[in-house]
C-alpha cells in the first residue's frame, strides 16, 4: 500500500441535535480508513458542551466528555499499547488527536511534551512553546508535581489509563483540569497519550455551588438552630404553664365554645372523681349532672356576650347533695391571632371554709357588740346594785331580830344577790370580769368538782370522767372553770330530762397553721382539750348557730336566763382559748373547750390571812366615787366602822382635798372610772407627795387602766362591784395591813 494511501483520510465533521443533550449542540468526526493495513478505526469522537462556552478553532464547539476508547484501533500489541508507526499527523490516529476539541498531547518516557494538538491554544496561543518541556512545569507546587509523575510512571510501567484532576499554570494563566493518562507506542517508542478537559468554569461553578450550599447548610444551621431554640422555649413555656395549671389550688377546667370540657387541673380532677374522666363530656353533663346548660350558666353568657361572668354556685358531691357555696368565674379565651372566641375558661374557688370564717367572723362581730353592751349595762347596774345592797345592809343592822321588816330587808338583800349573779354573768360574757390567774391542774379541778357534779345533775344521770394523766397544764382562774364546767353540766342536764349519761374529758392537742387558717379566732399552738358531751336531746343547727349569745334560750322563762352558755363563751374567750359546740337533734351535744397550754409550777393554795380586827381605829379614807348612791352609803358605812372618810365626787375635787388636808391619808378608796381622770392616774397624782398613802380600786367593770385583759396587774387591789358593806370593810383591813 502506497503512503499516500495509507494516509489519505477523510475527516467529516457535522453539527447535530440530540434529544438526550437538549439545548446543547454535539459535534461528531468520523474517521474513514485504515492505519497500516490493519483494521479501519471506525471510531467516533463526540463532545457536548454548552453552546454559550468559547469557540474553538476550525469552528468546532468545545468538549465536556470524551470516549476515548472509540478513538483507537481495536488490535493491540503484546504491551497492551496500540502501535502507531507513521508521522503523527498525517495518520488517521493523527488527524483524529488533531480533530479533537480539547488539548491533546504526547509525553514521551522522560515526561518531555512531544507533540500537543491546536486544542492547545488553550493553554497557550503560541502552543508550539509547549512542545519540548517536561510537563511537570505546568504545576506550580512540588508535591502536585510529584504526583504526576507517579502517575506517569504507573502509566509507563502498567499500562493502565488514568485519570487524574489538578491546577496547570502557564503564562500567567491557572486552570483547573482533568487529565486522561493511556499508553500506546508509536514507532519503536512509547509514550502517554495526555488529554486535557478545562474543568477551570465547572470548578467555579462548583465552588460557587459549594460555597452557596455552604452558606445554605450555615443558614439552615442557624435557622434550624433557632427553630429549635424557639421549639425550646416554647416546650419550656408549655412545661411552665402546664406546671403553673397543674399547681393551682383550686378548680380549673377550659370548655370549647361548645362547652365541651378539653382539659382540667388536678383540682377539678379531684373534686369531680366520680365522673372521671371529665375532658369530652359537656360542662353541664359532668359538674351539674344535667342535660343541657343551665339558665343561668355563666359560661354560657360569656360565649353569648365575651365578657366575664361570675356567679355563687353549690358544690355537689356524688349523689347531687350539696356539700359546699363554689365562686365560679369564667374568662373568654380568644385567639390571639383572629380574635375570634375559642372556648371559655372556667374557674372554680371553694369558698366554702372561707364563708364559714365571714360567719364565724360575723357571729364574733355580733357577739362583740353584745359583750360591750352587758359591760356598759353592767356598769350602770352594779353601781345601783351596790347602793341597794349597802342601804339593805344599813337597815338589817338597825332592825332587831324579831321586828317582821327585817324578813323584807332579807327579801331585798335576796333580790339584789340574784341580779349582782346576773351582772356578773353579763361581765363573764363580756370579758370584762376581773380574773384571778394562777397555775393550776384542769385534772385536779374536776376531781375536786366530781362530787358536787353528781349531786348537781342528779342519780338519773350517768356521770363519767376520762382524764388523761399526762395532761398538762393551764393558767386561769380556778373560779371561773369551775363555773365554766357547772355551766355545761346543768346545760348537759336540762337536755337529759328522762336521764342518760355525761362524759367529762381531758386530754392533750396540738392546733396547727392548717386548722388555724379555718377558724376565725384561733392561734396555731399546744392546748389541753376539756370535753363534755351528753346523750340527750341535741340542737338543731339555727340553735347551734346562736347558743352562746346572751339571753337566747329554747329553755321555759322559768327555766333559766339564758346566760349560762354566755358565760361559758365569755370565760373561754378572756382564758385565750377556743370553743366549739357539735350537735345532732336526738343524738346529743358535746362541747370542746381549748385552753392554751402553760408552763409553769403548780401554786399552791394559800388561805387569805384574816386581818385581826374589822373596824378601823381612826384611819383616814380618801372615798373617790362619781355615783352619788354609792359614794354616800360608802361614807355612812365606813364612819359607821370608825375610819375618817374625806369623800369626792371627781378626781379633781380628791386632789383639792388631799393638797388641804395636813394629816396622813392612810388610803385612797377610788372608782377606776371617772369623769376626766381614772382611778389609777388619780393615785399617781397623790402617791409622789404621800408615799405612804395605799390604793384600794373598786368598778363594775374592768378597763385597760388597772388589768389587761381582765387580769389585775402585780400588787393591785381591787374590789368588784356590787359589792356588801362586810366585803367592803375586809377588804379595806386587808389593805392597810399589807406591809
Amino acid at each position: 500500500m502506497k503512503e499516500d494511501e495509507t494516509t489519505s483520510k477523510t475527516v467529516r465533521i457535522s453539527k447535530t441535535d440530540d434529544p438526550r443533550h437538549k439545548g446543547k449542540s454535539q459535534a461528531t468526526a468520523r474517521v474513514d480508513g485504515s492505519l497500516d493495513g490493519r483494521k479501519p478505526l471506525g471510531g467516533h469522537v463526540t463532545w457536548v458542551r454548552n453552546e454559550e462556552h468559547d469557540m474553538l478553532p476550525d469552528n468546532m464547539e468545545p468538549t465536556e466528555s470524551i470516549q476515548l476508547d472509540q478513538i483507537f484501533t481495536k488490535e493491540l500489541t503484546d504491551s497492551g499499547s496500540f502501535d502507531i508507526r507513521h508521522e503523527i499527523w498525517s495518520s488517521g490516529f493523527g488527524k483524529i488527536i488533531q480533530a479533537l476539541p480539547i488539548p491533546a498531547m504526547l509525553i514521551n518516557e522522560r515526561h518531555i511534551i512531544w507533540v500537543a494538538n491546536e486544542a492547545c491554544k488553550k493553554i497557550s496561543e503560541n502552543y508550539d512553546q509547549i512542545q519540548g518541556i517536561a510537563f511537570a512545569d505546568f504545576f506550580l507546587d512540588a508535591k502536585a508535581r510529584e504526583t504526576v509523575l507517579e502517575v506517569f510512571q504507573d502509566v509507563f510501567s502498567r499500562r493502565k489509563t488514568r485519570v487524574i484532576e489538578g491546577i496547570l499554570q502557564w503564562e500567567g494563566r491557572k486552570i483547573w483540569a482533568r487529565m486522561t493518562l493511556r499508553s500506546l507506542r508509536l514507532m519503536t517508542e512509547r509514550f502517554i497519550l495526555l488529554l486535557l478537559e478545562d474543568l477551570t468554569r465547572e470548578k467555579k461553578l462548583l465552588n460557587q455551588s459549594n460555597k452557596l450550599s455552604r452558606e445554605l447548610e450555615e443558614r439552615v444551621k442557624e435557622r434550624t438552630s433557632e427553630l429549635s431554640e424557639a421549639n425550646a422555649r416554647a416546650l419550656e413555656r408549655e412545661r411552665f404553664l402546664s406546671d403553673v395549671f397543674a399547681s393551682i389550688q383550686d378548680g380549673v377546667s377550659i370548655l370549647d365554645s361548645d362547652f365541651t370540657i378539653v382539659r382540667v387541673n388536678p383540682t377539678m380532677e379531684r373534686w369531680y372523681s366520680y365522673v372521671m374522666p371529665l375532658v369530652g363530656k359537656k360542662c353541664y353533663q359532668a359538674y351539674r349532672g344535667g342535660d343541657r346548660p343551665c339558665e343561668t350558666c355563666p359560661a354560657q353568657e360569656t360565649v353569648q356576650t365575651g365578657r366575664p361572668e361570675f356567679q355563687v354556685a353549690p358544690k355537689l358531691g356524688s349523689n347531687g347533695e350539696i356539700i359546699g357555696w363554689l365562686d365560679l368565674y369564667t374568662f373568654p379565651m380568644v385567639d390571639s391571632c383572629t380574635g375570634q372566641l375559642k372556648g371559655v375558661i372556667e374557674y372554680k374557688r371553694d369558698v366554702t371554709d372561707r364563708m364559714a370564717l365571714e360567719e364565724q367572723l360575723r357571729q364574733a362581730v355580733k357577739m362583740e357588740a353584745v359583750g360591750r353592751l352587758a359591760g356598759g349595762m353592767a356598769h350602770d347596774f352594779n353601781n345601783l346594785l351596790t347602793a341597794i345592797m349597802g342601804y339593805a345592809a344599813l337597815l338589817a343592822n338597825r332592825i332587831e331580830g324579831h321586828d317582821p321588816r327585817l324578813q323584807k330587808v332579807r327579801q331585798i338583800q335576796n333580790v339584789t344577790e340574784r341580779a349582782a349573779e346576773l351582772t356578773r354573768q353579763l361581765l363573764a360574757f363580756s370579758r370584762r370580769q376581773v380574773l384571778d390567774m394562777t397555775i393550776i391542774s384542769l385534772n385536779a379541778l374536776l376531781q375536786d368538782l366530781e362530787g358536787m357534779l353528781k349531786r348537781l345533775i342528779g342519780e338519773h344521770i350517768e356521770v363519767r370522767t376520762v382524764l388523761d394523766p399526762s395532761l398538762g397544764n393551764v393558767r386561769a382562774d380556778p373560779a371561773q372553770i369551775s363555773q365554766l364546767v357547772l355551766n355545761l353540766t346543768v346545760n348537759a342536764r336540762d337536755a337529759m330530762p328522762t336521764g342518760g349519761s355525761l362524759t367529762v374529758e381531758t386530754s392533750n392537742i396540738t392546733l396547727d397553721d392548717a386548722y388555724a387558717r379555718t377558724v376565725s379566732d384561733v392561734r396555731p399552738g399546744d392546748y389541753v382539750l376539756l370535753s363534755v358531751s351528753d346523750n340527750g336531746e341535741g340542737m338543731d343547727p339555727e340553735t347551734v348557730s346562736r347558743c352562746f349569745e346572751p339571753f337566747f334560750t329554747t329553755k321555759q322563762k322559768s327555766s333559766g336566763t339564758g346566760l349560762g352558755l354566755s358565760t361559758v363563751y365569755g370565760v373561754v374567750k378572756q382564758h385565750d382559748g377556743h370553743i366549739t359546740v357539735y350537735s345532732e337533734e336526738g343524738k346529743g351535744t358535746t362541747f370542746r373547750i381549748y385552753l392554751p397550754r402553760a408552763a409553769g409550777e403548780l401554786v399552791k393554795e394559800t388561805t387569805p390571812t384574816t386581818p385581826s380586827q374589822e373596824k378601823g381605829s381612826g384611819e383616814t379614807i380618801l372615798l373617790v366615787e362619781d355615783e352619788d348612791s354609792v359614794r354616800n352609803v360608802a361614807l355612812e358605812a365606813l364612819q359607821a366602822q370608825g375610819y375618817n372618810v374625806l369623800e369626792a365626787a371627781s378626781a379633781e375635787e380628791a386632789i383639792t382635798i388631799a393638797g388641804n388636808y395636813r394629816e396622813p391619808i392612810n388610803l385612797l378608796l377610788t372608782d377606776v372610772i371617772l369623769p376626766k381622770m381614772d382611778g389609777k392616774s388619780l393615785f399617781g397624782a397623790l402617791v409622789g407627795t404621800r408615799p405612804e398613802m395605799k390604793v384600794l380600786y373598786m368598778s363594775g367593770y374592768t378597763d385597760d387602766f388597772i388589768v389587761h385583759r381582765g387580769v389585775l396587774d402585780p400588787d393591785i387591789n381591787f374590789l368588784s362591784k356590787p359589792f356588801t358593806l362586810d366585803g367592803l370593810c375586809r377588804k379595806i383591813r386587808f389593805c392597810l395591813a399589807k406591809t
